[in-house]
């Protein structure tokens, strides 16, 4: 009896500090209380907390014991919110670097892009003239450097949008844990 006074009045206690019903659940069953029995407690605690405080007062050994119980599991949820938060700044940090390389790879095709131009212009007024010979296989060539260019353009432009919905989507779950905690 003395034993479930205790664990009833750290139940209460970590009640009254806050700490949601699950969080107790798993405590409580990390000492070896099954979730029914838990519930249960929790039940009998919230019971207890309408009565008045005189009937109900735990010796002060006890009173320790609870607020020791419910310092350790605030004291996970805080490390386990830092966690969060480090792994959240992390998870930024490879994307906004994913999109300097995106950007950096953006901006090469874009001077490919200019020296193909450039080369068009130039091959044009060499192939003006049908003197040259092999000037089919030249163009074939830079026919092929053509559909290249555009699938590697199709590949980077994917790429880009890919890592984009990954962000949006990283952004979405951050945000639902901070409207959590």
């Amino acid at each position: 009896m003395a034993k479930t006074d205790v664990i009833l009045g750290t139940v209460k206690t970590m009640l009254d500090s806050g700490i949601d019903e699950e969080t107790i659940i798993d405590t409580l069953s990390d000492t070896g209380i099954s979730a029914a029995e838990a519930k249960k407690l929790i039940a009998k605690a919230k019971v207890s907390n309408d009565e008045p405080e005189a009937a109900q007062e735990m010796p002060p050994r006890d009173e320790k014991i609870a607020s020791k119980v419910a310092e350790k599991v605030q004291a996970q949820l805080d490390n386990r919110a830092e966690e969060d938060a480090m792994r959240e700044t992390a998870v930024h940090a490879a994307i906004e670097a994913h999109n300097i390389k995106l950007d950096e790879v953006h901006d090469d095709i874009k001077e490919l892009h200019r020296k193909f131009d450039d080369s068009d212009d130039e091959a044009a007024s060499a192939f003006s003239g049908q003197e040259q010979a092999g000037s089919a296989a030249v163009l074939s060539r830079i026919n092929k450097m053509e559909v290249e260019l555009s699938e590697l353009t199709a590949t980077t432009f994917a790429l880009r949008t890919l890592l984009q919905k990954i962000l949006d989507t990283n952004r979405e779950v951050l945000f639902e844990l901070q409207k959590k905690k």
